[in-house]
């Protein structure tokens, strides 16, 4: 019968290396550095999308397919927020939106070569 003592202790090692090997590299500094960044580079890509739809005419794409799809899933006021936001895009001159999120994502593609 094997000994439990002896693979509690290795198995113990093994998390103190990992352990240290994050901590030495500051891997979740950086892990958290990224999912920021696309966090961010989302919410642009999102935004460029619904100003591409709304250049393009295709508003319905918000209003019939994917708006009654997050209404389900958000709070009422949630979604009336970004509904509003849609709607202020599709109302207004986009190219101004669309040169902003595509210099923004440029700018991260950039970055992600750097890194």
């Amino acid at each position: 019968m094997p000994r439990r003592g002896g693979r509690t202790r290795s198995f113990r090692k093994l998390v103190d290396l990992w352990v240290e090997l994050f901590r030495r590299h500051n891997l979740v500094t950086y892990a958290s550095a990224i999912a920021f960044r696309t966090l961010v580079a989302l919410v642009a890509l999102v935004l460029l999308a619904v100003a591409v739809l709304g250049e393009i005419g295709r508003t319905d794409v918000w209003t019939r397919q994917i708006g009654p799809h997050v209404k389900r899933k958000v709070l009422p006021d949630v979604y009336a927020g970004m509904n509003a936001v849609v709607e202020k895009i599709f109302h207004t001159s986009s190219v101004g939106l669309i040169a902003l999120a595509t210099a923004r994502l440029s700018v991260l593609s950039v970055l992600r070569e750097i890194y």
